[in-house]
């Protein structure tokens, strides 16, 4: 056989360009009278994908050039595989943990699902003409990816303004949600949407770190540097929504310290990113020529209308139509009370202490704040006197004041601004909190709230630096004898530190919730920390989402909690490593026969996991809800495990399966649901 029989596919391709070269360089090198020779190929390897070399053509070496792998660069398949996954982990964070929302950041228990509470804001764009800003009506927020400048092509800058409490950042949390539920065609052009809170950025930031340190997506789950590598090479299908330009901490921009965001966001890299920023007014240090410059849209957020406003108190008073109506009507007569409510976060407040007062409403701006920062004080230290609030007020409203009236109009502050004791009592309230805590400060601090302590609820999430060192903070903690409720997410906390936190808070007999969620390391060594919750014998909810839990793990958790009697709610959303294996842990589920509600949202469950959940659960008979939403492997295998839903809902009165962001519920799967135990059953919620 001829050598030029014996190419390979690949080689073939590039035959037809070699012929051509060799052509070229003989008609151009080869003097007239010089006879002709034969072409012939002698060595030639692909085998690694570099430039080709062929060998000795009439004393000449061709080099064809080749695709080039350089060293520690990924691999394009890998590059496109975490495309996906990313895509996948986004939008389970969206319609997870990121679809409920903090309605007002002062009070704990104000989350509420996006759904549940989310009404329709009034958008207008804001046209600047030379002569002057026009207004145009924006029917739906997917409108602003509709602009376009004069000559026709998308306008890829988009700044959204609005006042405090408008609807800004709940605004950024729908349109991430629907493009991760996938109801919006306008939206489902992207792969990748990352929403980001501007507080927690600097000026240097970078996009893919960010990302990380925001939690969007963990390093276990999808590659770094294939991930820069794809968003990079997809720019027109990635979203990014940057929150709170006005809690941006920055001194004065410089920009040479630029990380990529700033630098995508005025354009120097990635120009054809979408990006979507919000910002209170003034907007002076947003629009201009360091970061967002011409051509963009300008939107701004206008509130409510009047029949917005009706909608949303029926949505806060779902159980309660005689408040509802009341509240509505007070509006509709007051001038005052109509134009106030037109604000999201005021009309909030509005609904808040017309839940706790006798149905009356202070008619001016100022009283209703009043009224509001004592209702938050008054429910979360007892015995505070109204002077004594007052006074806190009056120190920090002094130092917000100043930062208002000064030049760079600052919303983020140092602890040296503030007087100690109001610092001490505005933290012990809720009022202020402390954003970058160290294990020393917070022991100081939790020292201070401690003696004497009236704190009810305590917050300490996303302060990664008190992860491995519980035993210098922690006992301070069982120093807060009405402590009811702490709040430990995403605190790099170690399976060493469970010991000294709980055997602090196992003397706080009023503790009722621990949540513990977001601690990755607490993963795989359950064995070593479990043990020591059983003494925290009040606890009634205690939230493990996303704690990286493997099937060894379970049997430990339920062993401890077993004891725990007055333990009612255990929630192990996001714990993806249990699915495929539940024959190894479901059946540690029942010794905890005293829950009533169990969640395994988001955990990978597959049809196999059914039968041994099915199993344990109908051992329990206190459990009145479980929720087995998003659990994607689930999907058109419903033939497989339906059967199973008649056991499993032997005690139940809820069971939640709503479908996965990444599937849907098929029409045999319906049909086999049904089979079971009936798709109009009164306990199923399915969607």
């Amino acid at each position: 056989m001829k050598e030029e029989q014996m190419l390979s596919k690949d080689e073939r391709d590039v035959e037809p360009d070699l012929q051509q070269q060799q052509a070229s360089h003989q008609s151009s090198s080869a003097s007239p009278n010089q006879p002709q020779t034969d072409v012939h190929v002698q060595n030639l390897s692909i085998e690694n994908p570099g430039a080709v070399f062929l060998g000795p053509v009439n004393n000449t070496t061709v080099i064809l050039p080749g695709k080039q792998n350089v060293p520690g660069t990924p691999d394009p398949d890998q590059v496109q595989a975490v495309g996906q996954k990313a895509n996948k982990a986004l939008k389970k964070k969206y319609t997870s943990t990121g679809s409920y929302i903090q309605m007002l950041p002062l009070v704990d228990d104000s989350k509420r699902h996006i759904m549940d509470i989310y009404t329709k804001l009034c958008l207008d764009e804001l046209v600047d003409t030379r002569e002057k800003i026009h207004h145009k009506k924006i029917n739906s927020c997917e409108e602003i990816f509709h602009f376009q400048t004069r000559e026709g092509y998308p306008i890829k800058r988009i700044v959204v303004s609005g006042s405090a409490g408008i609807g800004k950042t709940t605004l950024i949390d729908k349109v991430a949600y629907d493009w991760a539920r996938g109801n919006s065609e306008t939206l489902n052009k992207f792969k990748l949407v990352f929403a980001l809170k501007m507080h927690s950025l600097q000026q240097s930031s970078n996009l893919e770190d960010a990302i990380f340190s925001e939690k969007l997506l963990t390093k276990d789950c999808v590659d770094q540097s294939a991930l820069k590598e794809f968003v990079d090479k997809n720019q027109d299908k990635v979203l990014i929504l940057l929150d709170g330009f006005d809690e941006f901490k920055f001194d004065p921009l410089h920009t040479s310290s630029f990380g990529s965001i700033l630098n995508i966001l005025n354009r120097k890299l990635g120009p054809e990113y979408w990006v979507v920023i919000t910002s209170r007014p003034p907007l002076d240090k947003l629009i201009n020529s360091s970061l967002v410059e011409k051509p963009y849209a300008h939107v701004r957020v206008e509130g409510f209308s009047h029949t917005d406003k009706e909608e949303y108190v029926n949505k806060f008073f779902t159980d309660d139509h005689v408040k509802a109506s009341k509240l509505t009507e007070q509006i509709k007569q007051s001038e005052t009370l109509s134009d106030l409510a037109k604000s999201p976060m005021l009309l909030l407040l509005m609904c808040l202490l017309m839940g706790s007062t006798k149905n009356t409403l202070p008619h001016t701006m100022t009283r209703l704040y009043n009224k509001a920062l004592k209702y938050i004080f008054k429910r979360k230290t007892r015995d505070i006197k109204d002077d004594a609030i007052s006074k806190i007020l009056i120190s920090i409203g002094k130092v917000a004041l100043g930062s208002l009236l000064s030049k760079d109009q600052s919303f983020a502050f140092r602890e040296g601004d503030f007087e100690k004791s109001a610092l001490d009592a505005a933290i012990n309230a809720g009022v202020l909190t402390n954003s970058s805590l160290t294990a020393d400060n917070t022991n100081q601090i939790l020292s201070s709230l401690a003696s004497p302590s009236t704190l009810i609820w305590l917050n300490l999430s996303e302060n990664k630096a008190l992860g491995g060192c519980a035993s210098i903070w922690g006992p301070e903690l069982g120093k807060m004898e009405c402590l009811q409720d702490i709040d430990l997410q995403n605190c790099s906390l170690q399976g060493t530190d469970i010991e000294p936190i709980a055997v602090a808070l196992s003397g706080v007999s009023t503790l009722v919730e621990l949540d513990l969620s977001w601690n990755q390391d607490l993963g795989g060594c359950a064995k070593m920390w479990a043990q020591h919750l059983k003494g925290i014998r009040h606890l009634e909810e205690v939230y493990l989402e996303e704690c990286g839990l493997i099937d060894k793990d379970i049997e430990p958790i339920a062993v401890a909690l077993s004891g725990v009697f007055t333990l009612a709610h255990l929630n192990l959303n996001d714990n993806d490593a249990l699915g495929g294996c539940a024959s190894l842990w479901a059946q540690h589920l029942k010794k905890m026969n005293h829950l009533k509600e169990l969640t395994l949202m988001a955990c990978n469950l597959t049809g196999g996991d059914m039968k041994p959940i099915a199993e344990s659960v109908s051992d329990m008979p206190n459990l009145i809800d479980l929720d087995l939403s998003d659990n994607d492997p689930l999907s058109d295998c419903a033939s497989f495990w339906a059967p199973h839903l008649k056991l499993m809902t032997k005690h139940l009165k809820k069971l939640e399966m709503w479908s996965g962001m990444g599937s849907k519920w098929t029409d045999k799967d319906k049909q086999h649901i049904n089979a079971s135990i009936g798709l109009d059953s009164p306990i199923l919620e399915l969607l």
